[in-house]
């Protein structure tokens, strides 16, 4: 079990950075539980996330809205995720076996420059 901050959670889960790109990226790693290269990232997030949102149904709850611009307006909008009741960490596993597709990734690249 791992615990992994709102800010790398909600990355994950809204699609928008709103914590260190490599603290996200370790979080997506040990989710798939295999190393994951950076053009493979958007498909394992569209793997993590249902299962977050699955797991944590208060992660719904986090306004969509809001323009986030810089440090300081992401600070704010995860402090008031957190005032408003989102926990400040969430303690997370692996992904199961069936929820994860090992896709080799220079296979997983020629595959995608392929269909340019």
């Amino acid at each position: 079990m791992k615990t992994v901050n709102l800010g790398v959670v909600l990355s994950v889960t809204d699609g928008r950075l709103m914590a260190p790109f490599s603290d996200v990226h370790e979080f997506l790693e040990y989710r798939a539980g295999e190393p994951v290269w950076t053009h493979q990232l958007p498909r394992v997030m569209d793997e993590v996330a249902p299962r977050l949102l699955e797991q944590f149904p208060v992660l719904k709850a986090a306004p969509e809205d809001v323009i986030l611009h810089d440090e300081a307006t992401v600070n704010a909008y995860l402090d008031d995720c957190i005032r408003h009741g989102i926990p400040a960490t969430f303690d997370v596993e692996p992904l199961a076996k069936d929820d994860h597709t090992h896709i080799h990734p220079i296979t997983e690249l020629a595959t995608k420059l392929e269909k340019k």
